[in-house]
């Protein structure tokens, strides 16, 4: 019997090579994809982060005023002509603008209002109802908060 002699090839050939890196390509496109993604989505949450932050404080702040709570009726947090305000609630209101349009100035479509309104409840007792809408930041965020207090006079 002759003894036939197997030759195995040692390596890869060009035709694999071109596979796994196709392969790899791929694999790398998606990752970057996805990568980009969530660095989007990073900002994102931080800008809303920030947000719900801004308006917790405005609550607070608000909280600790509600002798002059119908004074921040219908605010807009986009005025920056603050001249005519006055008191406890004009400085309430400049540190607001300050600290919301030190992130981002505001666009003209950026919805930055404070709006306060005054209710009966069921039981006849007077209500302020405090909402608070922030939508900016290139249409990224949109943060609605609000709160009922008791009607102080």
């Amino acid at each position: 019997m002759m003894k036939k002699k197997l030759y195995y090839k040692k390596g890869f050939s060009v035709v694999e090579a071109m596979v796994s890196c196709a392969i790899f390509g791929i694999a790398f496109v998606a990752f970057l994809s996805l990568s980009t993604y969530g660095v989007d989505l990073t900002q994102k949450l931080m800008e809303r982060t920030k947000t719900s932050l801004l308006t917790n404080m405005i609550l607070e702040d608000m909280i600790i005023d509600q002798k002059n709570i119908s004074d921040y009726k219908s605010f807009t947090l986009n005025d920056n002509n603050l001249s005519g305000v006055k008191g406890t609630s004009g400085k309430q209101k400049s540190n607001w603008v300050k600290k919301i349009n030190k992130n981002a100035s505001p666009s003209s479509t950026d919805i930055r209002t404070i709006a306060v309104s005054l209710k009966d409840d069921v039981t006849g007792i007077k209500k302020n109802i405090v909402v608070i809408e922030i939508e900016s930041f290139n249409k990224k965020v949109r943060v609605l908060s609000g709160r009922v207090f008791n009607n102080v006079e």
